[in-house]
């Protein structure tokens, strides 16, 4: 079984890496930036939870900018259940409000949301996998819990990265100009600047 994780330079999955590296200061953890999309590759056939629900195609990186793949090796048993188990997934529906649900878990350690598995994000379905795999890991794992795991377990390896130049430019450039950004406002609400009628004088 592959796991393959994607970055692009899209807004949604750049939202996405700028929370997971909020994460990793919420946590105090080494800042990176965390595949924005993960995905399953298994007996030649890609599953993954996208917009419009959890789908199963052929394997292609054509479509992608950046691919990072980590290869677990399973038994024969292990195969026939994570592939029983996915086939059954497709056709679900993609849980949008579990984005919001892992942004509270982050900041305040517990899962709020549904666990019924009715429907799914694309790093909930890795997951279960990984389970199903015999890996330590949890349905509400984040991507950058996920990711950092299966880096220490596996390795991992680059199998397609940006292009050398200004393509690249905006993946690095647009996450980090939020970063600024957000300090830079928080800065001006405490000092009164940003609000006038508002004036922070003490925190607690």
């Amino acid at each position: 079984m592959i796991i393959q994780g994607i970055k692009s330079n899209t807004f949604l999955p750049l939202a996405i890496q700028t929370h997971q590296f909020f994460h990793a200061i919420a946590r105090f953890l080494p800042l990176r930036w965390i595949c924005n999309h993960f995905s399953i590759i298994i007996g030649g056939w890609e599953y993954e939870a996208v917009a419009k629900g959890v789908v199963k195609r052929r394997y292609t990186t054509r479509e992608h900018h950046y691919v990072k793949e980590w290869n677990i090796p399973l038994t024969p048993i292990q195969e026939h259940l994570i592939i029983d188990y996915l086939d059954k997934q497709v056709g679900k529906k993609y849980e949008v409000a579990n984005f919001w649900f892992h942004i509270l878990r982050i900041w305040f350690g517990k899962w709020f949301g549904s666990t019924t598995h009715k429907q799914y994000s694309c790093i909930e379905l890795v997951n279960n996998c990984l389970v199903l795999a015999g890996i330590q890991v949890s349905t509400w794992d984040s991507p950058y819990e996920t990711q950092v795991r299966l880096e220490r377990l596996y390795g991992g390896q680059v199998i397609q990265d940006f292009p050398k130049g200004w393509r690249a430019l905006p993946y690095w450039a647009t996450p980090i100009m939020k970063l600024f950004m957000t300090i830079l406002v928080i800065y001006l609400f405490i000092k009164g600047i940003l609000f006038v009628d508002i004036h922070v004088t003490h925190f607690f």
